[in-house]
């Protein structure tokens, strides 16, 4: 009787171990799928960022055109574009990480309309918004 006494504790001993290893491997997982949604998220806002930095400047770019003619544009000097360059280097910082050819698009727009024309280039950044959406919603 003592024999199969020991037999079950073996087994239950076992099946603990085995439990215990699962959960490891359970746990182990977990940590890897956190750090990937992390990533994952990090990403769509620095994509956000790019889509929101430029529709911001496109709109400010494009307001005469909306009838509000000055109203946009008249606050803008200097200090005001050294600020949004700023913005923009710290935008393509972080969109470096991720896609280098995104940065340099999203660059080549930043200088276009900080350049002498100030031109705002719908072409290039219909281009990127595209891009950048349709990674988005794979």
């Amino acid at each position: 009787m003592k024999f199969n006494d020991i037999n079950e504790l073996n087994i239950i001993e076992i099946v603990g171990l085995l439990v215990a290893i699962v959960a490891l491997i359970v746990s182990i997982l977990a940590i890897f799928i956190s750090k990937n949604i992390a990533v994952t998220d990090r990403k769509a806002n620095t994509y956000t960022d790019v889509i929101v930095y430029l529709e911001k400047i496109a709109f400010i770019s494009e307001s005469p055109k909306f009838g509000l003619e000055n109203t946009m544009i008249e606050d803008v000097n200097d200090e005001w574009i050294k600020e949004q360059v700023i913005s923009a280097v710290d935008i393509k910082s972080r969109l470096d990480l991720y896609d280098k050819n995104k940065a340099e698009d999203f660059w080549s727009i930043v200088s276009d309309i900080y350049g002498k024309e100030h031109k705002f280039d719908q072409d290039k950044y219909k281009k990127l918004r595209e891009e950048i959406v349709n990674e988005l919603n794979e």
